[in-house]
């Protein structure tokens, strides 16, 4: 009939929109996880920066005083 099959369409519809909703959720967990890593990514990055620049200055002063 009309109606049973109405029916099936619905339940589809609303099992269709509670995956969606799942797959949102899941999204946006995984988004703030690469929001998260991507931080510190950056967080490590400008720390290796300034590891190397420290380094590098004593480098210099060290070459400098065996050169003088």
């Amino acid at each position: 009939s009309l109606e049973g099959h109405l029916a099936t369409v619905n339940d589809s519809v609303d099992l269709l929109k509670a995956e969606i909703a799942k797959e949102e959720a899941l999204l946006a967990g995984e988004t703030k996880s690469l929001q998260e890593m991507d931080k510190n990514a950056k967080r490590a990055e400008a720390e290796r920066k300034r590891q190397t620049k420290n380094v590098c200055g004593k480098l210099i002063v060290l070459f400098l005083s065996v050169t003088s």
